[in-house]
This record gives C-alpha cells, sequence and structure tokens, in this order.
C-alpha cells in the first residue's frame, strides 16, 4: 500500500460569483485513510469534494494529488 498523502491542499480558496465557499483551507488525506465530511447545508462539503474530484479549481491556494500540483491547466487539451 502507498504511504503518504493522497490530497492534500494548502490555503484553497473557491468562490460562485458573490458566495465564498471555501476560505483558507487546508486539509492532508493519507493513503488508506477514511474521512468524514460533517457540516451544515452550505458549508462547503460539496465543493470540497468537487475540488478534489478535478471538477472545480481554486481561485487561491495549492491542490495537491499523490505529491503532483493539480491545476486546470492540466486537464485541458490541444485539439
Amino acid at each position: 500500500m502507498t504511504s503518504g498523502p493522497a490530497f492534500e491542499a494548502t490555503e484553497i480558496m473557491y468562490r460562485y460569483r458573490s458566495h465564498t465557499a471555501l476560505s483558507g483551507l487546508s486539509i492532508r488525506i493519507d493513503f488508506g485513510t477514511r474521512v468524514a465530511l460533517l457540516g451544515a447545508n452550505g458549508s462547503g462539503k460539496s465543493t470540497l469534494l468537487r475540488v478534489l474530484a478535478g471538477l472545480y479549481f481554486p481561485a487561491s491556494g495549492t491542490l495537491r494529488f499523490r505529491g503532483r500540483e493539480m491545476t486546470e491547466q492540466d486537464f485541458l487539451h490541444d485539439e
């Protein structure tokens, strides 16, 4: 089994137009760890999952998967 961080987010900020959904979020999720996201409606749980899945990209901060920084450019391709 792989050890170390699977995901590592540092100072992530994500906004929906005028509403800030994530602000200054830092989290490390190691391989083999189980994580539960708990919180009230509108607290950013789904937004965090979308950021980790590469569906949304933070306005600021750093997101790494298996030690490699994930950016929107990684998901774009030239045709």
